[in-house]
């Protein structure tokens, strides 16, 4: 497994409730494909990395908003 898959993963997995992004939908395999390596690659001390997720889960059972809290950590 890829460092940027497995970092996603174990970083939602770590999270209560666990987002359905790796539940459900296996987003982690394209978040850690494309999303975390271009993260690692930003010069974060020139400016702030910005990230917009639409749909964050308002249907679901747990809430919503669980995603955000994987992206923030």
């Amino acid at each position: 497994m890829a460092f940027g898959i497995k970092e996603f993963y174990d970083t939602a997995q770590s999270k209560d409730p666990v987002t359905d992004k790796v539940v459900a939908h296996q987003y982690d395999l394209m978040y850690g494909i494309f999303l975390l390596p271009l993260y690692h690659s930003f010069d974060h001390e020139a400016r702030k990395f910005k990230f917009l997720e639409i749909g964050l889960g308002c249907d679901m059972n747990y809430g919503p908003g669980a995603s955000v809290a994987v992206w923030k950590r």
